[in-house]
């Protein structure tokens, strides 16, 4: 039996129920998505196939959108709500199987902040380990318009993730916005992070894992970044991943001013690295970072920087 076999089976009386409950069923995890016009669940599996049919759900036959070859197999649902119908699966699921990972990805639902609050608090009561935050307004024709995520919305997360979970956002913040609990998580990720300051990176002891796409950095300013991490007395996080805006020009030799690095070819990745090693290690344990610059071929004038702990 799949996943869907046992719930359809645990559904069909008491019995069956606790029957399931009192087995234990152990999976690797669940991924909720959802949009503005159809939720999704998927089930994580550690096998290369895919058992169990990804789960859709709409509110109108319309919006049924068409099956894809290369796509794994789906089954649809129709139900009044589909983001209520796909939360009321989840919560089922999540009281019948064990699970490591328990992810969602929200769309911001042209909701109030008030609505959205309400639907990430049926999130976290899953005991989720992901939450990722969409805000983008999506024109016909257009690459899509980043929208800013509501304050009151972010304090909410912010003061009602687990520290040991991953927060992701693809939007902005609102202008200024801070809060105390922003940098404890276990993995922060966001593409829009050119409110982030130098301040604000120094001041980081013990942290977890970042990642930041397009921070307001010169190369200057990552030369600077890189020797206050190398000078540092304590850990200051686990991994950083940093890109900086398409605006400001990449000078990598600017970048390894006065650094000295030891060049390293990965020959099952194909990639040349450099290493840094910091230059106090009495009280850290992520003493290594690599280094290296991503060309893209899409855009001539784009390039990548990225430094995090060599394991």
């Amino acid at each position: 039996m799949d996943e869907m076999d046992i719930l359809k089976f645990s559904k069909s009386s008491q019995i069956p129920e606790n029957l399931v409950k009192f087995m234990n069923f152990k999976i690797e995890g669940i991924m909720v998505y959802t949009n503005f016009y159809w939720s999704r669940i998927n089930f994580l599996t550690n096998e290369s196939d895919y058992r169990t049919p990804q789960q859709y759900f709409y509110s109108k036959e319309e919006d049924i959108h068409a099956d894809y070859p290369e796509e794994p197999p789906k089954e649809n649902h129709i139900v009044p709500d589909y983001l209520e119908g796909c939360l009321k699966m989840s919560e089922e699921l999540k009281k019948l199987f064990r699970m490591k990972t328990c992810s969602f990805t929200l769309l911001m639902l042209q909701k109030e902040p008030e609505e959205m609050i309400e639907i990430l608090s049926r999130m976290l009561a899953n005991k989720c380990t992901s939450i990722c935050i969409t805000a983008a307004l999506f024109v016909e024709g257009q690459n899509s318009i980043e929208q800013v995520i509501d304050g009151k919305v972010l304090d909410y997360l912010m003061e009602s993730m687990g520290f040991d979970g991953q927060l992701i956002f693809n939007g902005l913040f609102p202008e200024n916005y801070y809060h105390e609990n922003l940098f404890k998580f276990r993995d922060f990720i966001h593409n829009n992070a050119s409110w982030v300051t130098m301040e604000m990176l120094k001041s980081l002891r013990n942290a977890g894992n970042f990642t930041f796409f397009s921070l307001n950095f010169t190369s200057e300013d990552i030369n600077n970044f890189i020797h206050f991490w190398m000078n540092c007395e304590e850990d200051m996080m686990e991994s950083i991943k940093i890109d900086i805006k398409q605006d400001n020009n990449f000078i990598e030799a600017d970048v390894l001013d006065q650094l000295v690095t030891l060049d390293y070819f990965d020959s099952k990745q194909n990639r040349s690295y450099r290493l840094i090693k910091a230059r106090k290690t009495k009280n850290r344990t992520h003493i290594l970072a690599i280094f290296f610059t991503r060309f893209s071929g899409i855009r001539d004038d784009f390039e990548n920087f990225n430094l995090q702990k060599y394991v």
